[in-house]
């Protein structure tokens, strides 16, 4: 496995403001868009990689809520992960805020920290099953941590079942990052609809395959869904 696949999450790109809901999510009354290792989200750089669907939050959580992203955002994570804790104090019953408690642990790079990520994406995924965000979230913990096959193993299993849709964006993501772009290929290509993220993902690995033009239809295909406003995941 290489360093980059072991040593750090990778980082999905922008905190995106997401479209309304399944279970509630996506910023609550703040709404918003990045992320750790390569690939994941929030509003202005990180978001995306919070998950935020948009439900109202109560009011008593809604400013210790947006307090905690946007000091996530601005990467002051200690202070995050307090007002993040009060936000969850108010309202446990929220799947962005685990996610985001999580996301903040995991950014904060300590082992046991990060292991206690898991917990929290483990509570999003809970709450809302086929939750992309939270997956992928938990896949950069479990890399972080040394352990890619563990990630890939419950990846695979959850490609089986109800997670399907979360499960094959997050595992043709792994197996990119693993240095595997034929094995990515097949599954980047079955999520990539609607994504500009994951057609960027689906160029790299047909660049990493020598299929120039393909690469260069996918890179092409995410311009177009940036510039025609891209539905979030």
């Amino acid at each position: 496995v290489s360093e980059r696949a072991r040593g750090r999450a990778a980082p999905r790109d922008r905190i995106r403001e997401p479209a309304a809901p399944r279970p509630n999510l996506r910023a609550g009354s703040g709404r918003g868009r990045e992320g750790a290792a390569p690939r994941p989200s929030f509003e202005g750089g990180r978001a995306r990689r919070f998950g935020v669907r948009s439900a109202r939050m109560p009011s008593e959580a809604d400013d210790a809520y947006r307090r905690a992203l946007e000091l996530a955002n601005r990467g002051d994570f200690p202070a995050a992960l307090l007002a993040v804790q009060e936000a969850l104090a108010k309202d446990a019953g929220r799947v962005n805020l685990h996610n985001l408690a999580g996301y903040i642990l995991l950014s904060l790079n300590e082992p046991v920290l990060t292991t206690a990520s898991l917990v929290m994406f483990e509570r999003s995924l809970e709450l809302w099953p086929d939750h992309s965000v939270a997956l992928g979230n938990w896949v950069d913990a479990v890399v972080k941590l040394g352990c890619p096959d563990f990630a890939l193993a419950r990846l695979e299993e959850e490609s089986k079942g109800r997670r399907r849709a979360a499960a094959v964006r997050s595992h043709g993501r792994l197996l990119l990052r693993l240095g595997q772009p034929e094995l990515a290929l097949p599954k980047l290509e079955e999520a990539a609809e609607g994504d500009a993220a994951l057609h960027v993902e689906l160029g790299e690995a047909r660049l990493a395959l020598k299929d120039a033009l393909g690469a260069l239809e996918s890179f092409e295909t995410a311009i177009r869904f940036q510039r025609g406003g891209e539905k979030p995941h």
